[in-house]
């Protein structure tokens, strides 16, 4: 089946693209899976590197992107640039802001009655002190797979 970009102010018909058999998404999906599980345990130093890095790129190419945008999603020319710009603010954003994003967070709660408190680790994973000093870790990835989210394979 034929996926088509369409120019939706005049109709015609900018490209054609084939679209991906079912190995090639699984292909695809898993090259993203591991892709993302390497980038998690980057340091905050070098992932801020790579999303000025990606604000840089939006800024050089802000014109050719906000001509696609044109082109591809009917936006006025004026606004796809501000788009491109805008991205490329957020990128910066969270490039400056990232450590204090993805700190610890210490959050009080109370689970069966008792004071406890949870510290939200950078990788996603929980440690609940209990109220008599005990320690817990519950695995994000492990929540995720007991409740239905995505696991490795």
């Amino acid at each position: 089946m034929a996926i088509a970009s369409i120019n939706p102010a005049t109709g015609e018909k900018l490209k054609e693209f084939t679209a991906h058999n079912e190995a090639e998404i699984e292909k695809r999906l898993k090259r993203a899976e591991h892709a993302f599980q390497q980038h998690r345990r980057e340091s905050f130093p070098k992932r801020a590197q790579l999303l000025v890095s990606v604000a840089t790129l939006l800024e050089r190419e802000k014109k050719e992107l906000a001509r696609m945008m044109t082109l591809e999603m009917g936006k006025t020319y004026k606004s796809a640039v501000a788009e491109a710009a805008k991205c490329t603010t957020a990128c910066r954003y969270y490039a400056e802001n990232i450590e204090k994003f993805m700190a610890d967070e210490v959050v009080e709660t109370v689970i069966n009655g008792e004071r406890e408190t949870v510290n939200t680790a950078k990788a996603g994973d929980y440690v609940v002190r209990g109220a008599k000093g005990e320690h817990y870790i519950i695995s994000a990835e492990t929540q995720a797979e007991r409740y239905g989210g995505p696991s490795e394979q």
